[in-house]
């Protein structure tokens, strides 16, 4: 499961140094043998960071599901006497805590994604 709290970790550990986007013009061998590593670190970043969010796509999908199944069996009960119908049980899940963490932690992976 991707929490905030790890992709906090990855956002913080990301190095983006300028010294990456210069070139040397008098020593252009050595510039071209570094620019395929740098091409390489950069796109793994890329792939891991894409995948994460992936995952936080799913991983809403799920809670999203979960809770409103949880609501609809009455595993999970709304405050007061409520009677379920499919705009209680949507709304429920809308303000369910575990679906706003989902959601917020998707935003997040979002943003690092995009950052990079």
């Amino acid at each position: 499961m991707i929490s905030k709290e790890k992709l906090k970790v990855i956002y913080s550990s990301l190095t983006l140094n300028k010294d990456d986007t210069l070139i040397h013009m008098v020593d252009l061998n050595t510039d071209s043998v570094n620019s395929a590593r740098i091409f390489l670190h950069y796109s793994d970043l890329l792939a891991t960071l894409g995948r994460y969010r992936n995952d936080a796509e799913k991983q809403v999908k799920r809670v999203r599901a979960k809770a409103e199944i949880e609501y609809r069996r009455g595993v999970r009960k709304p405050e007061g006497d409520l009677k379920i119908t499919d705009a209680t049980a949507k709304a429920l899940v809308e303000a369910d805590k575990e679906v706003v963490e989902a959601e917020d932690t998707l935003t997040y992976a979002y943003f690092v994604f995009n950052k990079v």
